[in-house]
């Protein structure tokens, strides 16, 4: 079934706009969790 142009580009949008919100909390834990050994 394919798939609507428009639906594919936001969903990519929304995918993309997940994975840079994931890295930036890993960060932010990484940065939280490390001093603390």
């Amino acid at each position: 079934m394919p798939v609507p142009l428009a639906f594919a580009e936001s969903n990519r949008a929304q995918t993309e706009r997940l994975c840079k919100l994931v890295a930036r909390l890993d960060a932010s834990m990484l940065a939280v969790h490390l001093p603390n050994g």
